[in-house]
């Protein structure tokens, strides 16, 4: 992964398609073969003054699709 050019990505999705603000709350959920881009999103969330967590969930097994 290209950090520089995926750090430009973060910052438009949560700048600008989510437009997320100061006191925002936002859980990301990702599988564990996304977790390096979810940790940016958490980044740029936080230095936004937003609130961000991160659900990794599974992506095999019995429990897949029952989380919400």
């Amino acid at each position: 992964m290209n950090r520089n050019k995926a750090l430009r990505g973060a910052k438009t999705v949560i700048e600008n398609w989510m437009c997320l603000k100061e006191n925002d709350q936002l859980l990301i959920v990702t599988d564990s073969s996304h977790k390096d881009e979810a940790e940016l999103l958490k980044q740029v969330a936080e230095e936004c003054g937003s609130k961000a967590d991160i659900m990794v969930a599974q992506t095999k097994g019995k429990l897949v699709g029952i989380y919400f």
